[in-house]
């Protein structure tokens, strides 16, 4: 017996699925419907008012198989139960297709020749892609996203047995360059090198119960906002492998998309709301590593989508390629030289603000003494916790342990490559001292972000801030006429350390 040629098969399948596509579309032109449609690498998207029905391509790219229907059946009621965690209003189940006389239609009581997954169509300049590439996201939008990534993370459910063993995560992260050859920019032979290097911090994730159920394919292009929410969709169904991960390597898939995209700013505030919700501080050794790897991914994505389309197509898909390319090199660099900054200043005068503006544009990791010390004491992010001055989470033990905290902190961010900014008062001559002598030791550099306002100013802030209750500081007017008595104001021999702020203090 002749063995069945596959290839004639799926080109037989492609055929049926162009059809399937044309009779639903001319259908829904009957009702006055107007379709669009999207194609990938692995789906076939139907846009049809406000619905859109969601086909699996008959491939097999060897980490995805979807070359039967049986297959295709079971992954769209995979994608269906995955997604509904993170995004009920969008996926409404699965429909199957079939056949009536010479046409194909959504159920029927035929035997099913498809089978898609039917969700509701959301409107596409609300995608997070369109919103970096249209300059319409401002740093609010952004920090809400990185809180609600956050939360979602550490929420998520652990992972069991295989997943997330170091091994398979060397494995897996190996093969985002199986297919990357005779290339003009080459980071491959760096990213081996480094990926074998890290074994050791890659068990401390999966011992550390840092691999969890994420996403798994959490780029810009898989995150809608619908009213005032950030909603992922589209995560990884067909292997679980890929979708139970480190979770800062899921959020690294999305930092790398907003530094593709060319929005550095925002992936380093990003990167700061998601370490102040989640305090994963130490993972951040391994962060250049994983957006190394999601650029290598898309490189990869882009080398596999230019072997299945026109030549038009494929030069733009070489454009992408060497832009993630050179992505992947940079995260793989060896880092500039690094700096230890604390802010210097009373309540009110715009420490926050001022270091959100460096960190922005110095890509710096900020510590918050408020977040940290709310961690501390395992008290919620915002809200009172009715301490009086020097006293609750504000006595002098519990503020000793918060400074302690953040030298500590200090020396995880610089020693993983990355400058950082404490954001206390410091009001205190010897804090400050401390936190020289430790940028010495890690062989750092030093600077004080001196911050200032007048009086009114500083007071009406804080008036406005606590009105708010959105702010993890509790500092009163009560507090600050306290700091204005017991600061240790700058001294000459300090002051050959300050910077000033970059643009007006802003609380």
């Amino acid at each position: 017996m002749t063995a069945p040629d596959t290839t004639q098969m799926a080109e037989s399948i492609t055929n049926t699925l162009d059809r399937i596509i044309d009779d639903l579309s001319a259908a829904f032109a009957r009702r006055g419907i107007a379709c669009d449609r999207v194609d990938t690498h692995i789906s076939t998207v139907l846009l049809a008012g406000d619905e859109a029905y969601k086909f699996k391509k008959p491939v097999n790219l060897g980490f995805l198989d979807f070359s039967n229907l049986a297959q295709r059946e079971y992954f769209c009621q995979r994608e269906v139960t995955l997604n509904r965690r993170f995004a009920p209003e969008i996926y409404r189940g699965v429909v199957l297709i079939t056949r009536v006389g010479n046409e194909f239609i959504v159920g029927g009581t035929g035997p099913a020749v498809e089978f898609a997954v039917r969700m509701h169509r959301f409107a596409q300049t609300e995608q997070l892609d369109q919103l970096i590439e249209a300059g319409k996201l401002d740093a609010s939008a952004v920090e809400a996203l990185g809180k609600s990534l956050a939360e979602g993370h550490l929420g998520a459910p652990r992972a069991a047995g295989r997943f997330g063993t170091s091994a398979l995560a060397q494995i897996q992260m190996a093969g985002a360059v199986n297919s990357l050859t005779k290339l003009e920019v080459n980071p491959v032979g760096q990213y081996r090198a480094r990926l074998a290097a890290s074994v050791t911090l890659l068990a401390a994730r999966h011992e550390g119960g840092f691999i969890r159920d994420c996403h798994g394919d959490l780029h810009a292009s898989n995150i809608v906002r619908i009213g005032s929410r950030w909603v992922p969709f589209d995560c990884i169904e067909f292997d679980d492998e890929l979708r139970f991960i480190d979770t800062l390597s899921d959020i690294a898939f999305l930092l790398m998309d907003f530094d593709y995209r060319g929005a550095r700013a925002l992936s380093n505030h990003l990167l700061n709301t998601y370490l102040a919700t989640c305090g994963d501080y130490t993972g951040l050794k391994l962060l250049p590593l994983y957006c190394a790897y999601r650029s290598l991914v898309r490189a990869q994505v882009a080398e596999l989508s230019r072997r299945h389309t026109t030549v038009d197509v494929q030069s733009a898909l070489l454009t992408r390629q060497r832009r993630h390319l050179l992505l992947a090199a940079q995260y793989l660099s060896a880092p500039p030289p690094l700096r230890l900054v604390i802010t210097h200043g009373l309540a009110g005068s715009g420490k926050s603000w001022e270091s959100r503006r460096l960190a922005a544009a110095g890509g710096y990791i900020i510590l918050r003494s408020d977040v940290e010390r709310r961690r501390l004491n395992g008290v919620p992010s915002t809200g009172s916790t009715e301490s009086e001055v020097n006293a609750g989470i504000y006595n002098p033990t519990a503020t000793s342990s918060t400074y302690d905290r953040l030298a500590a902190l200090c020396g995880i961010i610089i020693l993983a490559g990355y400058s950082v900014i404490v954001d206390a008062c410091f009001l205190r001559r010897d804090q400050r001292a401390r936190f020289r002598q430790l940028a010495d030791r890690l062989h750092a550099g030093f600077a004080i972000l001196d911050c200032d306002a007048p009086l009114a100013v500083l007071q009406a802030r804080i008036v406005a801030r606590t009105a708010r209750g959105d702010d993890p500081s509790e500092a009163t007017l009560v507090v600050l006429a306290q700091q204005m008595t017991s600061q240790e104001p700058l001294v000459a021999e300090e002051s050959r350390f300050v910077i000033q702020p970059l643009g007006g203090s802003n609380a």
